[in-house]
């Protein structure tokens, strides 16, 4: 399992910047595990879940729960392509902005759901998931993890 991501860099106009410039500040140790901790909750809550990471826009791994072997890696590149363009899909017909992406294999699933305005939930699942319970799920963990980045 990789490292969560442990420092932000703030904008020119957050107030601990100095003279505009972006200011390195760190995340405290309790966020990283509170995030750790919404993961773990989410894959607990059914067998079919087989992996969960939470993945900034820009495709890296903030936190993850990996069950299976799978490279955190590709999977924060994937989400941010993934992401990328559903967005741009969902703008070019009018959707609106974009909140979920499904993808289904014959394997089993791949869901992206927004959490928060800077990262994405990217939860994958065997061929028997039950989808009803994975979205219900995977709505409560990004409000949660929503609310831990605000």
């Amino acid at each position: 399992m990789g490292n969560p991501i442990l420092s932000l860099r703030l904008g020119p106009n957050d107030p601990q910047s100095d003279r505009g410039a972006p200011a390195p500040t760190t995340i405290s140790t309790d966020r990283p595990k509170a995030l750790q901790k919404v993961l773990s909750a989410l894959n607990s809550t059914s067998t079919d879940i087989q992996a969960s990471s939470l993945v900034s826009l820009d495709g890296l791994i903030i936190a993850s729960a990996l069950l299976i072997n799978v490279d955190e890696e590709v999977v924060g590149a994937m989400s941010a392509a993934m992401l990328s363009f559903g967005g741009r899909v969902a703008e070019e017909f009018a959707r609106g902005t974009l909140e979920q992406i499904l993808i289904k294999g014959e394997n089993g699933y791949v869901l992206l759901t927004r959490a928060g305005d800077d990262a994405a939930l990217c939860v994958i699942t065997n061929n028997g998931a039950k989808l009803g319970l994975i979205f219900l799920e995977c709505k409560r963990a990004a409000a949660r993890i929503a609310e831990t980045l605000a």
